[in-house]
């Protein structure tokens, strides 16, 4: 017996392969067709009768118009830059000496933006011959060395630049920015943090630290090790700069 389209059963679980009917060309000369769920929840239709297509859509990721398609894309907190400061933008009149031959510091730090790194820069304001320096950037743990600028000589007063291979750093990720030489002489540009400011970044949470693995001939160690609190002192965050 037939049935109105009211009156069959509802059905509160439909699968993919389940068939809907459709009028196809209802205003012309019009057939019934048929289609399947699946086919018909990945089609989205604009006010404007424009007919976008939805790709695969992986956890975590969220959807963006491309043409005609729906793709995925990855959240992002605040875009892309270009070029970043390390360990934040400030004023670098400052200059900065390790300290202890061979001993690493690092800083945490959050991008606002994300940035694509292909090269790593830092400044030799005091050189020394001989001597060697270096900067990079760490996961927030210390523990896998994502930016290497590789050991740099610090003989002369010159920017040093080193290209490195693609590495994403993303918006709102906390990393571990770290600098090392691997003598006390020779004197890099610094962000000017005084006293007074590196005492309250290390209030409450700390966020200055000295690394238990040294660098060797200005090579940082593939893993910081465990990070001990660094005591305020003038001038010892160098400064450096990302960029794709």
């Amino acid at each position: 017996m037939s049935k109105k389209f009211t009156q069959l059963t509802p059905d509160t679980s439909p699968a993919a392969a389940d068939l809907v009917a459709t009028a196809k060309s209802p205003f012309g000369a019009g057939s019934s067709r048929k289609v399947t769920l699946a086919n018909l929840l990945k089609q989205i239709f604009l006010a404007d009768a424009t007919q976008l297509n939805i790709t695969t859509i992986t956890d975590g990721e969220f959807l963006k118009r491309s043409g005609t398609n729906i793709t995925s894309g990855t959240p992002s907190a605040g875009g892309t830059t270009t070029y970043a400061m390390l360990p934040w933008m400030g004023d670098c009149t400052g200059s900065a000496g390790i300290g202890v031959a061979n001993q690493v510091n690092a800083v945490r730090f959050t991008l606002d933006l994300g940035i694509t790194v292909n090269s790593i820069s830092f400044r030799v304001a005091g050189g020394s011959g001989g001597t060697h320096a270096a900067v990079g950037v760490y996961n927030s743990a210390g523990t896998t060395l994502l930016v290497d600028s590789g050991p740099q000589s610090s003989a002369s007063n010159v920017v040093k630049t080193a290209a490195i291979a693609s590495v994403v750093l993303s918006a709102g990720t906390t990393y571990l920015y770290a600098w090392t030489a691997d003598s006390a002489i020779p004197v890099m540009s610094g962000i000017t943090a005084g006293v007074a400011a590196q005492e309250l970044i290390n209030g409450g949470t700390a966020n200055i630290f000295s690394a238990a693995n040294a660098s060797v001939a200005g090579q940082l160690p593939a893993t910081l090790g465990a990070l001990s609190t660094l005591s305020a002192t003038s001038g010892q965050i160098f400064a450096a700069k990302v960029q794709n």
